[in-house]
């Protein structure tokens, strides 16, 4: 996700725990055939896989397929929903990948079909450590409640600290501004506002260009501005803080030509077919 670009919001965290479910249903489909290999006193190398690889594989397919729609979408529910199918999708087809590679391997590394099975060195470490530690947890209760306790107070502070959105802002690169003045404004005066506004805009260091009109929604007290930033590399700044800096000097045009309300904000993508 954070390669996508995508950040923690309600959307993306719906999509991680959905995806938990599909994660181990993958693995279990290998690792219970492993295990019927070995029951049946089978080797588990390559055949227990081979039976059910491409069941894993149209299952991962046939669950990505299904979101697809989603992903491709262009309209206003497609924008909503990208975040949440793409980041499903990947889970989904990491989850197939590691259930196809890692799983058996730890498989046969890890497990035993029984009695007659001779407990391998690897395991028997891993089973040594776990008791000693589980021994040493029990042995100290309270420290390890006080512990938990802690955990729990850690994570409620994290929600309470971390910044927290239902849509993410998207940086496009691409702004849009509104000024109001007042009605009875002339055109000429409205373009003298306009154009001092643009101008102040375009002295912001992260600032490409200025487009706009006056006489917005049939009234000339009402203008539209289209800013366009600077690719990322070129500038030091997001979206949101290019609008924080823009907010001085466009208030200082409004004190000066009496102007009732601007207002800038980033711009919603909008995808169109080829």
């Amino acid at each position: 996700m954070y390669f996508l670009g995508y950040s923690l919001n309600n959307l993306s965290l719906m999509a991680l725990t959905i995806s938990t479910g599909f994660v181990v249903d993958d693995a279990i489909v290998v690792v219970e055939n492993i295990m019927r290999h070995l029951d049946s006193g089978k080797s588990p190398r390559g055949g227990a896989t081979r039976e059910v690889g491409f069941t894993v594989l149209t299952i991962s397919a046939s669950l990505v397929v299904v979101f697809l729609p989603l992903i491709l979408m262009n309209d206003i529910v497609g924008r909503l929903l990208r975040e949440f199918s793409f980041s499903l999708a990947v889970a989904i087809v990491i989850s197939m990948v590691i259930a196809l590679t890692l799983a058996p391997t730890l498989g046969r590394l890890l497990l035993t079909g029984g009695s007659e099975h001779r407990r391998g060195a690897l395991e028997t470490r891993v089973e040594d450590a776990y008791g000693r530690s589980l021994r040493w947890a029990l042995r100290h209760a309270r420290l390890m409640l006080a512990v938990a306790l802690l955990l729990v107070a850690a994570n409620v502070g994290l929600v309470v600290v971390m910044p927290k959105t239902f849509f993410p802002t998207e940086d496009t690169g691409r702004l849009m501004g509104r000024i109001q003045a007042s009605q009875s404004i002339s055109f000429q005066a409205m373009k003298i506002k306009f154009d001092e506004i643009n101008r102040r805009i375009l002295g912001n260091p992260d600032v490409e260009s200025v487009s706009g009109y006056v006489g917005g929604r049939n009234a000339v007290s009402d203008s539209m501005m289209f800013v366009t930033l600077k690719p990322l590399s070129e500038r030091q700044h997001s979206a949101n803080q290019v609008i924080a800096d823009l907010s001085a000097p466009v208030d200082a045009v409004r004190a000066g030509f009496d102007v009732r309300r601007t207002a800038i904000r980033c711009a919603v993508p909008v995808h169109r077919d080829r």
